[in-house]
């Protein structure tokens, strides 16, 4: 009879505190449903907004591709065919399928057969390759959809897919550099990044088209603002569901007669080209963009968005810490960076590196603007919505997408695995032996209502490797 196998993880009792919104977004606190940010800032957040999407730094814009293409693609796909075989890799560095058995070497060469690593060393610039995503698609690091984890120890590298490297919602304008050699698989250019997707979620635009869009995107956007709405065309057709975080231009109809959002959702025609179709929503799963920064719209999308699990790279739709924050702050025209470490580059920074855990409460307590302050503590990122009452103290309070903290003493990890409210204290009553967040050596706060002249700033999408 085999020994069972002592479980690393164990779960946090997250019931300890009140996941209810209105318990830390109070509906009658004065100034609910007022701006927490000046409109001018607001505008320039949702200036850069458009244009990641649809402007001089879109992947629509011919210039701002071929400045891309010149970066050496090639070596970066290698690069990543290297980081995931198992060649002369010892037990503990090997990638493993979801069988649990570590991934033979032909593996990733057959990946490599069906990559065009020449074409990608000198990719040549074509207009017929730019594109908008038909559907919610996973994006790949490599192109395989074969799960790839770093270690089969639950909590530590199971259940992260490490070949995941996003989603990509609908509506997403790209720019295909390459295809496997079979055609199943697409290299984009993003928004973001630059990564693999499959091929049959494009339909091509043409110069009509992306005419037409910029248009209707520059006269009103539209954001989801209820998690998996089904987007349904005019004969009742199912396209897909739509996420907090996906956008789409208005129809030129924006109202239908009771007074419901119409909007355009790309679509493909018989011959993989681009076209749109009208799909009507309710007032409660969409608004047109910038919403109002208020309590009340922050509470509102919360709403929507919490206690849903956590996703390792945009796993089956689902966030993980950065996505989360991305997906809450579109709504309102502010465009965040998909990395966490990106995002905290996005305003006014303060490196509270060296400081100690109860002076970056006192920082927080004092110069935090709930609801519009990102913590970047390395690797994870988290929203601080204010300073409340709590057990006879004053707990800084956080919303944030997180999978779970390490014990200290023996190396385990405490799993919450979801979207939650989660304060930020220096000891857990419940688990006295876990690392407190505060204790990482990275402390960085971004102030979304500080924006210095030059930000948001430019960064150019990247390889995933």
């Amino acid at each position: 009879m085999q020994t069972p196998i002592s479980s690393p993880f164990r779960l946090f009792p997250i019931e300890g505190y009140s996941q209810v919104t209105s318990k830390w977004i109070d509906p009658k606190q004065k100034g609910h449903d007022q701006p927490m940010m000046d409109a001018a800032i607001q505008k320039r957040y949702l200036e850069q907004l458009w244009q990641r999407l649809y402007g001089n730094t879109s992947p629509w814009d011919e210039d701002y591709v071929q400045g891309i293409l010149q970066e050496d693609i090639g070596a970066c796909q290698e690069k990543a065919l290297l980081r995931f075989s198992n060649h002369d890799k010892s037990k503990q560095d090997k990638w493993y399928g979801m069988n649990f058995r570590p991934y033979a070497s032909t593996w990733i060469k057959n990946i490599k057969e069906t990559i065009p690593l020449d074409e990608l060393k000198q990719p040549i610039f074509h207009a017929a390759h730019k594109a908008i995503t038909i559907q919610n698609l996973s994006v790949r690091i490599l192109p395989s959809q074969d799960i790839c984890l770093r270690s089969i120890i639950p909590g530590y590298g199971y259940p992260f897919d490490r070949l995941q490297a996003s989603a990509a919602f609908i509506g997403t304008p790209v720019y295909r550099i390459a295809q496997t050699k079979d055609k199943i698989w697409s290299l984009v250019i993003m928004p973001d990044f630059i990564a693999w997707v499959p091929s049959n979620g494009l339909a091509y635009t043409d110069d009509a088209f992306i005419q037409r869009w910029k248009e209707a995107a520059q006269d009103q956007l539209v954001a989801i603002i209820q998690t998996q709405t089904p987007l349904i065309d005019a004969k009742g057709k199912f396209i897909t569901q739509a996420y907090v975080g996906s956008v789409f231009p208005a129809s030129m109809q924006k109202y239908d007669t009771i007074g419901r959002l119409i909007l355009s959702v790309p679509i493909a025609n018989e011959e993989g080209k681009a076209c749109s179709a009208d799909v009507t929503v309710s007032s409660a799963q969409a608004t047109y963009i910038p919403m109002q920064t208020s309590r009340k719209n922050f509470s509102k999308l919360i709403d929507t968005l919490k206690e849903r699990d956590f996703g390792w790279c945009g796993t089956s739709f689902y966030n993980d810490c950065s996505a989360e924050l991305k997906s809450l702050f579109l709504p309102f025209g502010i465009w965040l960076p998909r990395h966490s470490s990106d995002q905290i580059e996005i305003s006014e920074k303060i490196d509270m590196n060296g400081t100690t855990p109860e002076e970056r409460l006192t920082y927080l307590k004092d110069y935090g603007d709930p609801f519009l302050t990102i913590v970047y503590i390395g690797g994870h990122v988290l929203l601080y919505i204010g300073h409340f009452p709590y057990k006879g103290m004053s707990i800084a309070m956080t919303y944030q997408n997180l999978w779970g903290m390490a014990d200290l003493s023996d190396g385990s990890v405490s799993i919450i695995g979801q979207s939650v409210f989660f304060p930020l204290l220096l000891n857990y009553p419940e688990d006295p032996n876990l690392r407190s967040l505060l204790q990482r050596p990275f402390f960085q706060i971004a102030h979304l209502k500080r924006l210095p002249e030059g930000y948001p700033p430019l960064k150019k999408p990247y390889v995933v490797v």
